[in-house]
């Protein structure tokens, strides 16, 4: 008889049973009673019943059910059974699915072709009783989550109830009972389970109670492997997500790893049988993607998996302006949960740009210069992304008046303001005189060489002044850097030769010049002070040295001084012998000329702007002359004498003596590099 119709007589049958004792059913069914219970036993119990009438139709099954509830029934009460007739008077034992001290219910049963009838039920404690049998585990040669298992045994109980099978002996991996047979029952695997005991020791350990008993177990067990299709030229934005699809990927361990950056985890939006998704974003995308894929404890490598969109830019954008200042770029494809990833790569390099800010449309742009690299002047910006730049380009030109120019780490250490540096631009080239070396500085290559270097390694070789000579040579005035009041020594350097020799110092032992020039055969001092410990001592007497005999001769007249040590810049414009600086302390600068006749300096323009002036000459292009003040700077005009104020840029004062022209450009020594300065952006905002 099928369960079905077990199920549809157990409900008939309830009517029989309520109406037992009120109605007379005039033996038409069988009736049944128990007699005894005997349950002094722990192995058994045995149950004993009469036949109290045996109905019209024969029986063809009668026995006991028994279960820990009074709702006997077929589907989940145990049983025990025979076929045919029974006696009068039968005893059966029942063997299995009993725990020691539990109470249970037992009725007799006995079914015929159309019903089956009960007896009324009685209670027992039992004492119990054997525990089910395992003989084998039959499921698939690779297992997968979900897949049903067969355990075939003896003794096993009816009602799945008295089931409890587990994965790894853990609650949340218990397994659904499918269903239950004479001699085996079967059951899923969980939806998902740790996966440990497989990928390391190639097993499943299985937690068993089955009515009431207990037992562990490891059966064998290979997982199937995972199944990857990748989708064909995946692209996908930063904001986007990378799906992979496939088979056999669920997992209990999930991870998504990059090559090179192995310990972040992108955020899994979705990991199932047969699709795995995650966020694209990343700290450091590459145009191509390779990734390494965790399923059950094993990573799995997939190459060439999905590609960035490059954000793109509007044709024909152009910005000016200077670095460290923000602009709005249009264009789209943007990263906007975090804008920082929209970065930007220069052609040429040198310039360093990222977003602050990000919308569909537009980003705000930061800009600056790259330490160690030249910052260029005019630059095209591509929207980059690992390899991949957009097709479009931002022009962008810097304004700074000052930009990095080249870098000198191997040549200029520890530079410190005893260091000072002087530059000299003679003949189309330029040199840099910094400690005791002679350095040529060449622009247009970026490259700096030794030309000479001096055995004074206490003196600074140009300290004191450099000055160029009509006869193509460079002096220099040398001070010992510990020693500031020690008296000047004076050299001379030849260019084209390469050498330096030292020349005669001047009797009267100055140490710091005021006006120092070359005309014809000499080198000219006029005036100066002496530095003693605790003050200066003015020099007003001019010297002059014959370059040719190498003799100091003493003129008569002497120079008017002011109080201020700071040299006047002494420089030549159309045949003229000029110089820039200020006469008085906090003065204002003047433009003089010398009076070859009158044999002194005269004053012909007073300035707007404040001296003393930074450099070692005056700067001159054209028929400007540049020179630059503590806070600002300004621009002299010296056929028309109009002034125009003008921006200074960021270097210490000193370092400004170490200024060449090249070009129509200046190039100022800053600690480990060259600045590069083009009048053109030399307006005040």
């Amino acid at each position: 008889m099928n369960r079905l119709a077990l199920i549809c007589i157990l409900a008939l049958s309830y009517l029989f049973l309520s109406c037992e004792e009120e109605e007379s059913v005039g033996g038409l069914v069988p009736r049944l009673s128990i007699t005894n219970i005997d349950a002094n036993s722990d192995k058994y119990v045995e149950f004993s019943a009469k036949v109290n009438d045996y109905g019209a139709k024969p029986i063809l099954e009668y026995g006991f059910l028994y279960a820990d509830s009074d709702d006997l029934n077929f589907e989940r009460s145990d049983l025990v059974s025979r076929k045919g007739k029974p006696a009068s008077e039968f005893k059966m034992r029942a063997t299995h699915s009993m725990i020691n001290g539990k109470q249970y219910y037992v009725a007799a049963f006995a079914i015929t072709a159309d019903t089956v009838v009960f007896s009324p039920f009685e209670a027992f404690i039992s004492r119990g009783s054997e525990g089910f049998i395992l003989d084998r585990i039959v499921g698939p040669s690779e297992i997968y989550f979900g897949d049903t298992l067969t355990f075939f045994g003896r003794n096993l109980p009816k009602n799945p109830a008295n089931y409890y099978v587990s994965v790894n002996g853990s609650t949340e991996s218990r397994m659904g009972i499918v269903d239950i047979k004479d001699d085996h029952f079967r059951a899923a695997l969980p939806a998902m389970f740790s996966t440990f005991s497989v990928r390391d020791g190639g097993f499943i350990r299985f937690s068993f109670e089955v009515g009431g008993k207990w037992l562990q177990l490891e059966w064998p067990a290979k997982f199937k492997e995972p199944i990857f299709n990748l989708i064909e030229d995946q692209k996908v934005s930063l904001d986007g997500e990378v799906t992979i699809l496939g088979d056999y990927l669920d997992s209990d361990i999930k991870a998504v790893r990059f090559p090179d950056e192995p310990y972040y985890d992108p955020e899994i939006v979705t990991w199932e049988r047969t699709k795995i998704v995650f966020k694209a974003k990343r700290p450091k995308p590459n145009a191509l993607e390779s990734i390494s894929v965790n399923v059950r404890g094993k990573f799995y490598e997939l190459e060439n998996v999905y590609s960035y969109l490059t954000p793109e830019l509007d044709a024909g954008q152009e910005i000016s302006g200077y670095l460290q200042r923000y602009f709005d770029v249009r264009g789209s494809g943007f990263f906007l949960t975090d804008p920082g990833q929209n970065s930007m790569v220069s052609d040429p390099p040198g310039i360093l740009a990222g977003a602050i800010e990000s919308s569909p449309t537009s980003i705000k742009m930061w800009v600056n210069g790259i330490w160690g690299t030249p910052t260029p002047r005019v630059s095209y910006l591509r929207m980059s992304m690992g390899e991949s730049v957009s097709q479009n380009a931002v022009k962008f030109t810097c304004t700074n008046p000052d930009l990095w120019h080249s870098f000198h780490e191997d040549v200029f250490e520890n530079v410190s303001i005893d260091d000072i540096g002087r530059g000299v631009t003679l003949n189309g080239r330029t040199f840099l005189i910094w400690r005791n070396k002679i350095l040529e500085y060449d622009a247009s290559k970026r490259t700096i060489k030794t030309i000479s270097t001096q055995s004074i390694s206490s003196r600074n070789l140009a300290g004191a002044f450099a000055v160029s000579s009509p006869n193509g040579k460079i002096y220099m005035g040398s001070y010992n850097k510990n020693s500031r009041w020690e008296y000047l020594r004076i050299f001379e350097f030849d260019p084209n030769s390469g050498e330096v020799k030292e020349l005669d110092r001047p009797s009267h032992n100055i140490t710091t010049t005021k006006y120092v020039y070359t005309f014809g055969d000499y080198l000219c001092f006029d005036g100066g002070f002496t530095r003693q410990v605790y003050f200066d001592t003015e020099v007003t007497d001019r010297y002059r040295l014959n370059l040719k005999t190498g003799v100091w001769e003493k003129l008569s007249k002497s120079v008017e001084l002011s109080g201020t040590e700071n040299p006047m810049l002494t420089f030549r414009y159309n045949g003229k012998l000029m110089a820039l600086g200020a006469l008085k302390h906090l003065g204002n600068a003047v433009l003089q000329e010398y009076d070859f006749n009158l044999d002194e300096w005269r004053t012909i323009r007073t300035l707007g702007s404040q001296g003393p002036m930074r450099g070692n000459e005056p700067i001159i292009i054209g028929n400007e002359v540049y020179l630059f003040g503590f806070l600002t700077g300004f621009k002299f005009n010296l056929d028309t004498f109009e002034e125009t104020e003008i921006q200074t840029f960021n270097a210490p004062q000193w370092q400004l003596l170490g200024s060449l022209i090249s070009g129509g450009k200046i190039y100022v020594f800053k600690e480990m590099m060259f600045l590069e300065v083009d009048p053109a952006y030399l307006k005040k905002e």
